[in-house]
């Protein structure tokens, strides 16, 4: 299958490489860039576990799709740690219906390092005709992470609906 084609529908793709062994034949991992954080954010929340003729014959669980996160230096890390103390939780609020626990941890695994994602689904109330509810919960490792998410993803686009994003204390959601 054409890697730039499979993930076109989501974005402007500006590279797709599929990694190769010496004969030309794939080692199973490949490379998508696209123009936009927005475009690849949508792609990786599409095509995580997607099966099809693109999956290679006995992987379990279809495709495993995630952002690349640039990494820290030693010294970056230690000064993000300090400064960040203990992990943080954020809510996230206007989920689609079909929201997963690792489409979520994806999403945010761009801001930082993410320990847990949690999806929650309230039944609409008795006689309501609305939908059901669904949030999630994502904890970071630390304060410096989780304050990115907030300011970075409040608001954002994702499948038709706009996240409210912000940190969350054991007292319940906090304007961020």
């Amino acid at each position: 299958a054409d890697l730039k084609a499979l993930f076109r529908p989501y974005g402007k793709v500006v590279v797709a490489v599929i990694n190769k062994k010496e004969g030309g034949q794939s080692i199973g991992v490949g490379y998508v860039t696209y123009a936009s954080l927005e475009d690849a954010r949508r792609a990786a929340l599409a095509m995580d576990g997607k099966v099809g003729p693109f999956v290679a014959p006995g992987v379990e669980g279809g495709l495993s799709v995630t952002l690349a996160r640039r990494r820290q230096d030693a010294s970056q890390a230690a000064q993000a740690s300090a400064a960040g103390g203990s992990p943080v939780m954020i809510y996230v609020k206007n989920l689609g219906g079909d929201a997963t626990e690792a489409a979520l941890k994806a999403l945010f695994e761009t801001y930082g390092t993410v320990l847990k994602a949690v999806i929650q689904k309230k039944a609409p109330k008795a006689g309501s005709s609305g939908a059901a509810r669904i949030c999630g919960f994502v904890l970071f490792a630390n304060k410096n992470d989780a304050s990115l998410a907030v300011s970075s993803a409040h608001g954002m686009a994702v499948n038709g609906t706009t996240l409210s994003v912000g940190l969350y204390d054991s007292k319940g959601a906090t304007s961020g």
